[in-house]
């Protein structure tokens, strides 16, 4: 009787590609990436500059989009 383990998808849920300063090193981030094991990343964007950064990385299909509006007005 032969066992084989079950395949795992690793997926970054919570990944921030749309930073500045990241702009010019998506491929080798992606690539970095899929050669871990990584088959799907999801970036957040918090603002209006993030989100609309989010949605243009989501052109990659391994790539997927949150957005929200996480400003905070509470004061302490």
């Amino acid at each position: 009787m032969t066992c084989n383990p079950p395949t795992i998808e690793l997926i970054d849920a919570h990944s921030y590609l749309n930073f500045d300063g990241l702009d010019h090193d998506i491929d080798t981030i992606l690539a970095r990436s899929i050669a871990a094991g990584v088959t799907e990343l999801a970036t957040v964007g918090a603002d209006l500059k993030e989100c609309r950064k989010a949605i243009d990385l989501q052109k990659d299909s391994t790539i997927y989009t949150l957005l929200g509006n996480l400003t905070c007005t509470k004061r302490f």
